[in-house]
């Protein structure tokens, strides 16, 4: 039998933006942003800023800055580690014009060059067996495919009423466990959780 394929988005899902972002914002004007991030456009934790979609991410020094050297979410290369010996993993991530480079800078440097990544804004159209995202947008478009979309929590996020997940290994949990996941056969024995997995939720 053929691995699930695995789409797994970057941004929000295995990189973190938001300390990059603060970072700037708090050089740029010397005051605290309004947090947590609610909105995607943004408009509503850095009001010094007209737009700072492009402010952070088209500006080029910004933009360099930001997807060079945000740190990656906690648990996101370990799970994924454990996750490829069932699932095969792509990453699927919408970058603007420029900021491939930094976005492939940034996998390298993070040790995750095994999994092959395509740059799209219309997730939707890709191959694969389920989506990993953060975008409500993005979610909803892949679910309407009769797909599994799997929400990864953050709080721009929150009104999405499908399959959500607050952390990495809740993923895993997820994946082996949610009986509505058709990616097994009626044979498959469930995986044995690795030693300390609950550690988590304990």
């Amino acid at each position: 039998m053929d691995r699930p394929l695995l789409l797994v988005d970057i941004d929000g899902v295995c990189r973190n933006l938001v300390p990059a972002l603060v970072r700037i914002y708090q050089e740029t004007f010397q005051e605290k942003p309004v947090l947590p991030i609610r909105l995607w456009t943004m408009k509503d934790s850095f009001p010094r800023l007209e737009n700072p979609v492009d402010f952070f991410f088209k500006n080029k020094e910004n933009a360099r800055y930001v997807f060079r050297e945000s740190p990656m979410i906690e648990n996101c290369a370990e799970t994924l580690r454990r996750i490829d010996q069932d699932f095969e993993i792509k990453f699927v991530t919408a970058q603007y014009n420029g900021n491939e480079e930094h976005t492939l800078y940034w996998i390298k440097k993070h040790e995750l060059e095994k999994y092959p990544i395509e740059f799209a804004w219309e997730k939707y159209k890709l191959d694969g067996s389920a989506l990993l995202d953060d975008s409500i947008k993005n979610l909803l478009e892949f679910e309407q495919t009769g797909r599994p979309a799997i929400c990864f929590a953050q709080p721009w996020n929150s009104d999405w009423k499908g399959l959500r997940v607050l952390t990495w290994w809740h993923l895993e949990l997820l994946l082996y466990y949610f009986p509505t996941l058709q990616f097994w056969n009626e044979k498959r024995v469930p995986k044995k959780i690795h030693k300390g997995f609950f550690k988590e939720f304990v």
